[in-house]
């Protein structure tokens, strides 16, 4: 199937296999959140969520075609994607700053966990 004259063919219509997939990373997460603090000190569950994001990804990857495409990673978006990207990214970065300096405060902890 061929695109608008000068793109790149578009990607059947298949279906997206393992979706599920991402649950793995966010799971993981949870479990070392809701953990005993003598669990999340250990280097391997603190890693586990980044782990699993990358076999998630390799496997999903594995089991459905045109990556680049469903990934978002083609030529004819990447303007429109570095702008979503970096407006994305700002914005979760100030929120991310508003609950460490001002949220976790108000609750009643310290930011000094931040130097550990």
């Amino acid at each position: 199937m061929k695109g608008p004259a000068g793109s790149s063919p578009s990607p059947p219509a298949l279906p997206e296999r393992a979706r599920s997939l991402v649950l793995l990373p966010i799971f993981s997460t949870l479990f070392f959140y809701l953990s005993p603090r003598a669990v999340q000190d250990n280097v391997f569950v603190q890693f586990l969520p980044q782990a699993l994001s990358y076999v998630g990804l390799l496997a999903w990857g594995s089991l459905n075609g045109w990556l680049i495409r469903r990934l978002g990673l083609q030529s004819d978006g990447l303007a429109s994607g570095l702008a979503w990207g970096a407006g994305v990214g700002v914005t979760l970065g100030a929120i991310n700053t508003v609950v460490i300096l001002k949220v976790v405060p108000w609750l009643g902890y310290d930011i000094m966990f931040l130097t550990q």
